[in-house]
């Protein structure tokens, strides 16, 4: 048992920045090698990435001596360091202390119609009822990973970002991250670059689909909910379905950070569909009758209103670990930070987290008027 003391919080700290770096590093580079997902598997990931570099940087910054690693942290690229703090809020979906769910919306209405000023009146006048403003990208099963709308949204770039400045600034944000995930990679000790080493195989082939959004959009979810909520909803859905379908490919050697990915995605993905319903009352159709159930299922409300799952969220997202009364294990997955803060064992809190995402991932992919 390490003690409580400033320098073993430091190292469990630097050690999980490590850890996650090397883990989505190694998923982003994967990609490549994925003839159908190798433009999207990215787009898909990105929102991990960003959170990662995005708090990893922070820890490297602090100004506690101990924590901090400044030969490292001034290494560290900040060009484009705003979007990608957009994305890592974006992924809190509506868990963001810094916008309400009223701006939220008024977000996605503004990427929205970006998308479909974009799209339309581009065809000869008798074909424009065939433009499509919206493009999902799916998985073989039919569950959507993502979409042109809130992928913009979620990547972290403006909704004013044209389709023809984004794929280079995209590319540029991509070259950033990768660099500061090679520093971050560093921040126990180890300097071995990260490496490839996924396979992305079992996903089969990833499929496109090009919909005309208000016309799709009326099929999905609550018929009561606004398009921007539901926009917001298949946001919620493509991060959900990511976390049930995607991450499990990308785990093995990386369990750890799996965990972290998965419990953050989880927790703000419930949180989110929570609030939209909570706002709603309204919304009372049979297929959200049942995501309100699930919703209110005791592990569900475990996981949302548990102190402890709370804090070990919060130890998943922010590495900075400042509590002196937080004890620690080296030999435990986490630094025994899940046992010091639940009275459950890590692997338990997994297979718990696992299944409420893959139910909620479920839930999502079924709820239609």
């Amino acid at each position: 048992m390490v003690s409580d003391g400033a320098e073993p919080r430091a190292q469990a700290a630097r050690a999980m920045v490590a850890q996650d770096a090397r883990w989505i590093a190694d998923a982003m580079m994967s990609t490549s090698n994925h003839k159908s997902g190798s433009g999207w598997l990215p787009l898909v990931l990105i929102g991990h990435s960003s959170r990662i570099v995005y708090e990893g940087s922070i820890l490297l910054r602090s100004s506690d001596p101990a924590a901090g690693k400044p030969l490292l942290a001034a290494l560290l690229d900040d060009r484009y360091g705003e979007t990608i703090e957009r994305s890592r809020h974006a992924g809190k979906l509506l868990d963001d202390t810094l916008k309400s769910y009223a701006q939220l919306k008024d977000e996605m209405s503004a990427f929205y119609l970006a998308h479909h000023d974009e799209f339309s009146g581009n065809a000869v006048w008798f074909a424009r009822w065939l433009e499509t403003d919206l493009g999902l990208y799916c998985a073989p099963s039919g569950r959507i990973l993502g979409n042109n709308v809130t992928g913009h949204f979620r990547a972290g770039l403006s909704s004013a970002t044209s389709l023809a400045q984004m794929g280079r600034q995209l590319f540029e944000v991509a070259e950033e991250q990768g660099g500061a995930l090679s520093v971050l990679a560093a921040a126990a000790g180890d300097a071995t670059p990260p490496t490839s080493t996924f396979d992305y195989a079992n996903l089969g082939r990833m499929v496109g689909k090009d919909r005309k959004a208000l016309a799709y959009l009326a099929k999905r979810y609550d018929p009561v909910l606004p398009v921007e909520s539901k926009l917001l909803l298949l946001m919620v859905e493509a991060e959900i379905n990511t976390t049930d379908v995607v991450l499990p490919l990308i785990e093995r050697g990386h369990e750890e950070a799996v965990f972290r990915a998965r419990m953050i995605s989880t927790y703000h993905a419930l949180r989110a569909v929570e609030e939209m319903l909570n706002a709603d009352p309204s919304a009372d159709s049979p297929a959200t009758i049942r995501v309100r159930s699930l919703l209110d299922e005791s592990s569900t409300r475990g996981l949302l209103d548990d102190r402890g799952v709370r804090q070990v969220r919060n130890r998943c997202m922010h590495y900075e670990i400042r509590s002196r009364s937080l004890a620690l294990d080296a030999a435990m997955p986490m630094f025994g930070i899940v046992e010091a803060l639940w009275d459950r064992t890590f692997d338990e809190l997994n297979v718990i987290v696992r299944a409420i995402s893959g139910r909620l991932a479920e839930a999502l992919s079924l709820w239609r008027v």
